[in-house]
């Protein structure tokens, strides 16, 4: 474990951070392209979020005992994020995950996680004193499905923080990761009677529970288990069925640069607004206004905003509900 004591009532975000070598030419990778170095992972990015929007976080996961590694600690800490639950693995490489624009608007993504040290997290990874003194703990699909002792150990997080009482959160973030999505749909299923938050966007709540549109998937969705449950829908907003109401939120609109971490952004700021008292709508505001200047820069986590740049840079438009 990296030292330091841990943060009390944070947002513990449990999950793998990789190495990012993002190509800046379009097309398939040639030599002479040109990479910018950078480090991004689902649960590491909502708390870079979260923390830059005021609220503490702590960042459990593993990295290898190589300069990668090394880098993602120290970016992590150099935002303020509590890194005591990071584990520094000798005995394997921090994973690393390449981007590049296949055209203009489509971008292409590969990994190099096998056996990573990230994939090794483990039950015996957690803190289970900082999680039940937690505000709030966050996992993702991601989490889930890059190994079974990460599966185990994200599932164990979320009956510790069940067990004292702290609010739970999952991402759903699906991703191929070798499984089927027949075997990714019983795995998400089989998880959200452990949550409290669910944020799923609209394909994935169409790929775990049909249904006719984000509204109906979302109140769906809701009924296994979940008291909130928030489906995004890009640029068209979000929507969410929290005790039986549903809130509809219209999405900002930005001249998009690059979606990667835009997610992850609305999920720090939907938790924010969530710890600081704000009503449904008010928090699905927040949300998307993080995540729209999150996707109107470059990066997984570089543009998410401060709580004064939010409001220096974004307006908050009409919502309802019913």
């Amino acid at each position: 474990m990296v030292g330091r004591d841990p943060t009390p009532g944070a947002v513990v975000c449990l999950g793998e951070t990789m190495a990012v070598f993002a190509c800046a030419e379009a097309g398939p990778p040639s030599a002479g392209d040109r990479y910018r170095l950078d480090t991004g992972g689902a649960e590491s990015n909502v708390a870079i979020g979260v923390r830059r929007l005021g609220v503490p976080s702590v960042w459990i996961g593993r990295v290898g005992d190589d300069a990668y590694g090394r880098m993602i600690v120290r970016e992590l800490r150099a935002e303020s994020v509590d890194v005591s639950g990071a584990v520094v693995d000798s005995s394997a490489p921090t994973g690393i995950m390449f981007s590049y624009p296949r055209t203009a608007d489509l971008y292409a993504v590969e990994y190099r996680r096998t056996a990573s040290a990230g994939s090794r997290l483990c039950p015996d990874d957690l803190l289970p004193d900082l999680i039940a003194g937690a505000a709030c703990v966050h996992v993702s699909g991601i989490t889930l499905g890059i190994s079974a002792s990460a599966r185990a150990a994200a599932l164990e997080a979320l009956r510790v923080a069940r067990a004292h009482g702290v609010t739970t959160s999952f991402s759903v973030n699906h991703r191929a990761l070798g499984w089927t999505p027949e075997t990714a749909v019983e795995v998400y299923r089989s998880t959200l009677p452990l949550v409290d938050v669910l944020f799923a966007s609209a394909i994935e709540a169409e790929l775990i529970v049909g249904g006719a549109g984000p509204t109906e998937a979302c109140e769906l969705l809701a009924r296994l288990g979940p008291r909130e449950a928030i489906v995004t829908n890009g640029a068209d907003g979000a929507v969410a069925h929290i005790d039986g109401y549903t809130h509809i939120a219209a999405g900002n609109a930005v001249t998009v640069v690059d979606t990667t971490g835009a997610g992850d952004a609305f999920v720090a700021g939907y938790l924010v607004a969530r710890i600081t008292g704000d009503k449904p709508l008010a928090r699905l505001n927040v949300a998307n206004r993080v995540a729209a200047v999150t996707a109107a820069t470059s990066g997984n986590w570089r543009g998410t905003p401060s709580r004064r740049e939010l409001d220096e840079l974004t307006n908050t438009r009409d919502t309802h509900s019913r």
